[in-house]
């Protein structure tokens, strides 16, 4: 996944961005009274998670143009055909202790709703590919972004 990601690359993008643990902590307090609220809690989370991804990448990808350099596809550790053990790569170079964010002994993210990136760029790349394009489950996936 990486390698398809970056080829054609001149330049790497790396990103990291979370929306912090109050909404989780909240999350598992509110699970034991109320599970469907606790639940709808998450969602929110996990939809505000994306929108802050998103904000990211319109950023790297504004980076790039205005260095007059196309950027390719996001993709992130743990993606399929990228390992996990990738995400130590991206945590050696970007100061994620100053967002709150660290790594558990297997290489998962704290907070949960946390994401880390890579995002190529380059004279030639062109962001007309996802990462679901490339993946083995793309035809019975239902969590498949359609773009």
């Amino acid at each position: 996944m990486a390698a398809r990601t970056l080829a054609g690359a001149e330049e790497v993008a790396l990103g990291l961005c979370t929306i912090g643990p109050e909404l989780e902590n909240l999350s598992e307090q509110l699970f034991r009274q109320d599970p469907v609220r606790a639940m709808a809690l998450t969602g929110a989370g996990i939809a505000a998670l994306r929108l802050t991804s998103e904000a990211l990448l319109a950023e790297i990808r504004k980076t790039a143009a205005g260095k007059g350099l196309g950027s390719g596809m996001i993709a992130q550790p743990g993606q399929e055909g990228w390992a996990i053990e990738q995400q130590q790569v991206i945590f050696d170079r970007l100061p994620a202790e100053k967002i709150g964010v660290r790594l558990t002994g297997s290489l998962l993210m704290i907070p949960k709703k946390s994401i880390s990136s890579v995002v190529g760029m380059g004279p030639d790349m062109k962001q007309d590919s996802i990462a679901c394009d490339f993946c083995s489950k793309k035809n019975h996936c239902p969590w498949r972004i359609e773009e």
